[in-house]
């Protein structure tokens, strides 16, 4: 019958109003475990920061929201290698989940470019290549050519205009 057409549809969009509800709930308490992360790693507490940041990333990348996930990225990367440089025991599967962090934060970048302003967007993407020239360096894995490529990617993003060209005007 129609009317049960309507309710069923009416139901529908109350699920689906139900269902953005929750994920707007996600995301903002993933955006708290983030902040929280940042401050807990700021001060030197990479034992409590780690789980935050591996928690809110969980859930940006569930919800897709590349603005959140990239920098997420960077920072759980960053406590990554910075755990190794100040460990006794470093290990290598630390670093190699900071390389594929960092690749996966640079390629979300470049992916989403509207998701930031651009001068974020450089920002953003500059810290990346800083923890991946960290990350390639001699105190680290002492790679090179890595080390070189992560400079002129640095390099060139420096020697990019902030603004773009105007179009030319014609007549």
């Amino acid at each position: 019958s129609a009317a049960r057409v309507y309710i069923d549809r009416l139901d529908a969009g109350r699920r689906t109003e139900i269902e953005r509800s929750a994920d707007l709930m996600r995301l903002h308490t993933a955006i708290l475990e983030y902040d929280l992360a940042v401050l807990r790693h700021d001060a030197g507490e990479l034992d409590q920061a780690e789980p935050k940041y591996r928690s809110a990333l969980k859930v940006f990348e569930s919800l897709a929201n590349a603005e959140r996930a990239g920098p997420a990225m960077v920072g759980l990367a960053r406590l990554l290698i910075q755990r190794n440089l100040t460990s006794d025991e470093p290990s290598d599967n630390h670093y190699v989940e900071a390389e594929e962090l960092l690749v996966n934060a640079l390629e979300t970048y470049d992916s989403h470019p509207t998701a930031w302003s651009l001068v974020d967007r450089r920002t953003l993407q500059r810290r990346a290549l800083e923890q991946l020239r960290t990350l390639y360096g001699p105190d680290a894995w002492d790679e090179a050519e890595l080390l070189a490529n992560a400079q002129a990617e640095l390099d060139a993003l420096d020697a990019m205009p902030l603004d773009p060209e105007p179009a030319p005007v014609s007549k």
